[in-house]
């Protein structure tokens, strides 16, 4: 392809050769920082030679920790050097005991001053911890699951014995509605009968009463399709007001979809808004 006459075009190729020779350049200084690394294998005293590959290795990041170790131990895999380096102390302490972070690694340095500048926090609230700590938190946090799903359960327990319409007034009933709703406005990107597809009079309904005080098991219809399975006996429970989808509910589930995905018009569904 002829290349045009362009002064422009003079311009973008000759910032394109200036990129093309500083690359060439900086693999030149890689090779010779390499080298400069290899090097170290000049110094004489054992121990001199030692304490220059440590403070290599934790200094100067950008040395190839293989070139360092080939230098100090004659070896390119740097497990030997890194057992010589230990880990360090750099003055930042565990933000749940308070003790000095011991660093074993360039991966652990950067991660760890990645979190101390604003990074990835704990949501306890640590930025960093050190390893029996964060062994610890893990070990809180399961027994806190445990203690909440024992409290799940017994709650579970208490709203299946509950009467029908004493469960569907209940705050946790609310709740699972409005779960099941999220979910179900999630995939179809819309609130319509399960059934018919029908966007008015809907209500939220249980299957069997296994689904009672959990979350799943449940059915969207409208008042039609509701009305029969009620007469097929295919739905738990006696039906009610309590069983309908509140409009101001429905606004702010369909709002929070709109939200989560960035586009969603819901104004054909105002239908399916009852008993507001």
């Amino acid at each position: 392809m002829k290349r045009p006459e362009s002064k422009e075009l003079d311009i973008l190729f000759a910032s394109v050769e200036e990129l093309r020779q500083a690359e060439t350049a900086l693999k030149e200084l890689k090779k010779k920082i390499a080298k400069n690394a290899h090097g170290l294998s000049d110094i004489s005293d054992t121990k001199t030679r030692i304490s220059a590959g440590v403070y290599s290795y934790w200094y100067a990041p950008e040395v190839n920790a293989k070139d360092i170790a080939f230098g100090v131990t004659g070896q390119l895999q740097p497990y030997t050097l890194l057992k010589l380096a230990g880990p360090i102390s750099v003055g930042i302490p565990c933000d749940r005991c308070n003790k000095d972070l011991p660093i074993r690694s360039r991966a652990q340095m950067k991660s760890t001053m990645d979190k101390v500048r604003g990074g990835y926090a704990w949501a306890e609230g640590y930025r960093v911890v050190c390893l029996p700590c964060e062994e610890a938190i893990h070990e809180e946090r399961f027994r806190e699951y445990e203690l909440e799903r024992a409290k799940q359960r017994v709650r579970e327990y208490e709203l299946k014995g509950m009467p029908y319409r004493q469960y569907l007034a209940t705050a946790d009933w609310q709740e699972t509605r409005c779960t099941y709703l999220a979910n179900y406005v999630h995939w179809t990107h819309a609130l319509e009968c399960e059934t018919c597809n029908a966007d008015a009079s809907l209500g939220v309904y249980h299957k069997t009463p296994d689904g009672i005080g959990k979350s799943y098991d449940l059915v969207l219809l409208c008042i039609t399709c509701r009305d029969a399975l009620v007469v097929a006996g295919k739905l738990a429970g006696e039906p009610s007001e309590l069983n309908l989808v509140p409009k101001t509910v429905a606004r702010q589930v369909l709002q929070a979809h709109r939200d989560r995905i960035g586009q969603f018009d819901d104004s054909p569904h105002e239908g399916a808004i009852t008993n507001g």
